[in-house]
């Protein structure tokens, strides 16, 4: 049994993690976490990369598709009016489901990952977290219930992970050009106000068509949700101008 996990969605950051892990290769056990809407060239980025260096890959999955996920929770969104959410489904009939961005992450990517981490019991998991990151992991070298988590990258900037791909002559996945981002899943319709976002929903639109109209429709949810509470706030405040 490999007694490192290492946390593998194909960005940068873990491709450089991998790449920096060169030399202790049959100690890590590759994991990849399949929400059901990772975009098809970084599936098949994932696969080749690890078969170009050898290394094992574990494909997880969250217990529920994502498709009923949404159905069930509401499709993602960085604001959540309450009256569109799943705690209120029971008192409001036929509006469709907004979600936080934040649970859906937790609920498609973030817990089936821990979940997994805590039954294979590895000494060390290795991720990309950068202390420079919007979305900041755990510190390198944190300790949690005998398994240590190690940042490599930690101390680095994007133009440092940028910079060490190149000095080995790793190739990103071609959407870097459009997009400097993992990109992750092709049905998310947060994360708006990250600053890759709209490259990211351009990116969709040029490159998968037969996807986009999925990502569009989320997209329009969100939106006809906050266009009405908008306007009910807009008429409140106009009472007090």
């Amino acid at each position: 049994m490999r007694d490192i996990i290492l946390q593998f969605n194909g960005g940068k950051d873990s491709l450089a993690c991998l790449y920096l892990s060169r030399d202790i290769l049959d100690r890590v056990l590759v994991v990849h976490c399949d929400t059901g809407a990772t975009y098809p060239h970084m599936t098949e980025f994932i696969r080749d990369t690890c078969e170009t260096l050898g290394v094992d890959l574990k494909i997880i999955k969250p217990k529920e598709g994502i498709i009923e996920y949404h159905k069930r929770m509401g499709v993602p969104a960085d604001i959540v009016p309450v009256w569109s959410s799943m705690e209120a489904s029971i008192l409001v009939k036929d509006r469709p489901l907004i979600n936080s961005s934040l649970r859906c992450c937790w609920d498609m990517r973030w817990n089936p990952m821990r979940e997994f981490v805590a039954q294979y019991r590895p000494t060390f998991v290795i991720r990309g977290s950068k202390k420079i990151d919007k979305a900041v992991g755990v510190p390198n070298g944190h300790a949690e219930d005998g398994i240590t988590y190690i940042s490599p990258l930690w101390d680095m900037s994007d133009a440092d992970v940028y910079g060490y791909l190149k000095s080995i002559k790793v190739e990103l996945p071609d959407h870097y050009e459009m997009v400097q981002d993992s990109l992750d899943c092709y049905l998310c319709s947060a994360f708006l106000s990250f600053d890759t976002s709209i490259e990211k929903i351009e990116f969709t639109k040029t490159r998968y068509p037969d996807l986009w109209p999925s990502l569009r429709d989320n997209l329009r949810i969100v939106k006809d949700s906050l266009a009405s509470e908008a306007a009910a706030v807009s008429a409140a405040l106009a009472v007090i101008a």
